[in-house]
């Protein structure tokens, strides 16, 4: 009798690969019947469908049992419950011939997802009957997934009106920014964003380094260097005049401006007598 239900079994096991399902609503399920990987029925207001040959085992008695719940109402019995969306592979693991499948657990295989209908363990999902195909998975082009991700183009801010050198005088009035600008192609004028490292004392002569740096919106930056020579004041010495008078002349005398390195006779009137070898020319 033993041998008779196993042979048994297997024939109804094999019909249910052939048998195309009812479209009609699942059937009450009843204690008597037989059901296979598949077969759908209605038991307490829900849908259930079977994992593996069962008779006898109310559906919901047992959560490792022969029964899945697919629906809290009546269900269509579609058999292959295919919504039409694709498999996310993310959610599904891939199939490991060590790993135990029950009825409804799902593993993807070549690209591919599977359903286990009964409790299956090392057969492989494209060439075992105890796997559904779900739906295939499109492959991800290694290319792509290596393709290096483009990055906005971005170009450096200008700097402008920076000179390597120049040349002031003490107290004279310094303006560090006169004449710099700062542009970007980017982010337009960053002229308010010039940062100047260093200082100038305008009240003492030395060479001083100014360092102008600008950033834009990006994190690029541009500097330059400027030297800042301050001079002392040049004096300027003013002529100096001296009278002289001579007992001869007959005017008030000569002038005599001095000059720094030249000395020159200036005569105060047109007419005079020169004497006592008094030179009469520059």
């Amino acid at each position: 009798m033993k041998k008779f239900c196993t042979k048994t079994m297997a024939c109804v096991l094999g019909a249910s690969m052939m048998i195309s399902s009812s479209a009609l609503a699942a059937p009450e399920w009843t204690a008597d019947s037989v059901y296979t990987a598949g077969n759908q029925v209605c038991y307490d207001g829900s849908t259930y469908e079977a994992q593996w040959w069962t008779q006898n085992e109310k559906p919901g008695s047992d959560a490792w049992g022969a029964w899945k719940k697919i629906s809290n109402e009546n269900a269509d019995n579609t058999g292959d419950r295919d919504t039409g969306s694709t498999p996310n592979e993310a959610d599904i693991p891939q199939w490991d011939s060590a790993t135990v499948y029950t009825g409804g657990k799902q593993a993807v295989y070549s690209n591919t997802v599977y359903e286990a209908l009964w409790w299956v363990q090392g057969e492989i999902p494209s060439q075992s009957a105890a796997w559904k195909e779900v739906g295939a998975i499109e492959a991800t082009d290694p290319a792509e997934t290596d393709k290096p991700t483009e990055t906005e183009e971005n170009e450096a801010p200008v700097l402008t009106g920076v000179q390597a050198s120049i040349t002031v005088t003490v107290g004279d009035a310094f303006d560090a920014l006169n004449g710099i600008a700062a542009t970007d192609k980017e982010d337009g004028d960053l002229t308010k964003s010039i940062v100047i490292s260093g200082s100038v004392d305008m009240e003492k002569a030395g060479t001083y380094e100014l360092i102008y740096s600008v950033e834009d919106s990006k994190g690029l930056t541009a500097s330059a260097t400027c030297k800042v020579i301050v001079k002392e004041a040049e004096t300027v010495t003013p002529p100096l005049q001296i009278r002289i008078r001579l007992h001869h002349l007959t005017h008030s005398g000569w002038i005599i401006r001095i000059i720094p390195q030249r000395i020159q006779w200036y005569i105060t009137k047109e007419r005079f007598i020169p004497t006592n070898g008094i030179p009469t020319q520059e």
